[in-house]
């Protein structure tokens, strides 16, 4: 995100000055006011600027001096009217604001009241250090409240405390260097309140309860999620990225921008969340799959820590379905053993699951959690994705024909298969088990990269490179009892290698995509140049792994993809350069095919 998106996103209202009527020469004049003789705290949107204005009329005043007011056109030719007030609504005047108590002053107010009066926004900020949390909930005690913490590297802890009013939320978010905040909007806009500005860099409250709401849950479109999360004069989403152009798949995850951090919460902020996908289908969302805890990701957890959440995360999922759950367990022969609970409600169905400890501690193998996600999904859609059926199982559904309609030309001529979910690996090491988490959606075997990175041993911050690669691809095989094939391998037999040449190279790709099969990649990137261009900002040198999924006879290009999310879903490179690339070429497809 650059520097000119996030500047505009805190607006700045020009001082003003306001003189008494008749008055020529300027002078300075110093009041004292209340909040709450203006504000009804009960239902704070209520407040309109002809209450301030009758409220605070001041004698000798031809308007009042406890606020000014500034009108911005839209570009849809409506008005946005802003009201401010606090400490120095003009140049010449001094306010001694209070709220709440005659001791909270207000340093700083905004009103915002544009064409459409749903969307009114109240802002306060008050003194630093101000005790605004007690005064809040003593003013609100009877009305819903959650309160998370995230630690930031920026600003220390950031705490946002959250109220449920009856036509209004209402954030305070407080830290260590900048002053108590309270912003109150409409809860259709309540995304857009838990926003700490500082400097250049951004904290968000990403609330992701709206996943658990019931029938309404599955109604929710791509728009409606786009606009829900929707920041004032931003042109990108800051909560969550979309993983690819056709925005069938969402990803938030608490660093979705290298300046932006994001907490993320479920079950009112009780259980942290560290990545959240959201998958849409005929328009409607689909499935959701939170991870609570992974090990690439997360701070570590001891054995007691990891039960403690998994119980915590239970008993609010009982709660908030209404409903006990049924144990799951690993199918016989699974190739991870996972525990797991499963809810199912009138509307809802949720799989809670988990690496299974004692397991692995039976074999004598480090009984650390490695992860524990939920998966979510209307109650009438227990397909592959959610795994209830078979937990852990490998068993696949594709055939040769189904993976042949995935072909697709281009007007061109070019051949390549379309319909391979994206996966972000984000800042890890997780090439390897990002795509085969890709390969394996394709192929409708369910499994994650985080259930891949335990099994392999991969970790967050390992780096790459081609043996390591292939000794990951051939665990997973032997694991996941696929069919494995290795066409190029650092391994193979100098002679075999001799043999091959970029025309070989090409006939291996075309065959392959010819039946519908991707092919798994292994190279070292910066020895070709790619169409469009590696970004200076990621991994530009060094082993990776990618999927080949077409290629261009007319151009000679190979086409292939990235697990690096929206703007790598088809890239392209020359086959020279391709030949050149590569460390390792291997098939992997499902046992029914």
């Amino acid at each position: 995100m650059n520097a000119p998106v996030l500047a505009s996103i805190a607006f700045i209202l020009a001082l003003a000055t306001a003189l008494p009527a008749q008055d020529k020469p300027q002078r300075t004049h110093e009041f004292t006011a209340s909040l709450d003789d203006v504000l009804d705290w009960s239902a704070p949107l209520d407040l309109t600027e002809e209450k301030l204005a009758s409220t605070w009329k001041k004698d000798g005043f031809s308007n009042s001096p406890l606020y000014s007011t500034s009108d911005t056109p839209g570009p849809d030719g409506k008005t946005t009217r802003r009201l401010r007030f606090g400490a120095q609504p003009y140049n010449n005047i001094t306010v001694t604001l209070s709220a709440l108590t005659p001791d909270l002053l207000v340093t700083e107010g905004n009103l915002t009241l544009p064409a459409d009066p749903t969307l009114t926004e109240l802002e306060l900020e008050f003194a630093p250090k101000s005790p605004v949390a007690p005064a809040l909930t003593a003013r609100w005690k009877d009305r819903p409240h959650k309160t998370l913490a995230v630690q930031t590297e920026t600003a220390g802890q950031v705490t946002f405390t959250t109220w449920t009013l009856d036509r209004a939320t209402a954030v305070l978010i407080e830290s260590r260097d900048a002053p108590p905040t309270l912003r109150i909007a409409r809860p259709e806009h309540a995304a857009a309140l838990a926003i700490l500005f500082q400097d250049r860099n951004l904290v968000l409250n990403a609330d992701l309860d709206f996943l658990l709401r019931g029938p309404a849950t599955w109604t929710l479109t791509a728009a409606d999620l786009d606009r829900r999360f929707t920041v004032p004069q931003t042109t990108d989403p800051l909560y969550f990225q979309w993983l690819d152009s056709d925005h069938k798949r969402a990803r938030f995850t608490r660093k979705p921008y290298s300046n932006v951090t994001a907490a993320l919460s479920l079950l009112e902020g009780q259980i942290p969340v560290q990545e959240a996908n959201l998958d849409f289908e005929n328009g409607r969302l689909t499935r959701a799959t939170l991870s609570l805890f992974n090990r690439g990701d997360s701070e570590p957890l001891t054995v007691p820590e990891f039960e403690k959440l998994i119980q915590n995360t239970g008993r609010s999922l009982g709660q908030l379905l209404a409903t006990s759950p049924k144990p799951q367990t690993s199918a016989p022969g699974a190739p991870i053993k996972t525990s797991g609970w499963l809810w199912t409600s009138p509307d809802t169905v949720a799989l809670m699951e988990h690496n299974d400890i004692n397991a692995r501690a039976a074999k004598g193998a480090s009984s650390q959690p490695e992860y524990l996600r939920l998966k979510l999904a209307p109650a009438q859609n227990r397909d592959w994705s959610l795994g209830v059926k078979t937990l852990g199982a490998t068993s696949s559904i594709v055939t040769k024909a189904s993976l042949l309609k995935n072909l697709r030309q281009t007007p061109e001529g070019a051949t390549y298969i379309a319909g391979i979910p994206m996966v972000d690996q984000g800042d890890k090491g997780y090439c390897v088990v990002a795509s085969c988490q890709r390969l394996f959606e394709f192929y409708q075997i369910p499994c994650d990269q985080h259930e891949l990175a335990q099994l392999v041993g991969t970790t967050a911050d390992r780096g790459t490179n081609s043996r390591l690669m292939e000794a990951g691809l051939n665990k997973i095989d032997s694991t996941f009892k696929t069919r494995f094939k290795a066409l190029i391998s650092p391994g193979m037999d100098s002679r075999d290698r001799e043999r091959l040449d970029t025309a070989r190279f090409a006939k291996m790709i075309q065959t392959s995509i010819d039946e519908g099969i991707p092919l798994l990649w292994t190279l070292q990137l910066g020895r070709a140049e790619e169409i469009p261009p590696l970004s200076t900002t990621g991994q530009v040198t060094g082993g990776h792994m990618r999927l080949i999924i077409g290629y261009d006879p007319k151009t000679s290009q190979v086409l292939f993809t990235d697990s690096w999310g929206a703007g790598h879903e088809l890239k392209r490179m020359s086959l020279a350069g391709a030949y050149t690339s590569t460390d390792g070429l291997y098939t992997l497809t499902p046992r029914s095919y």
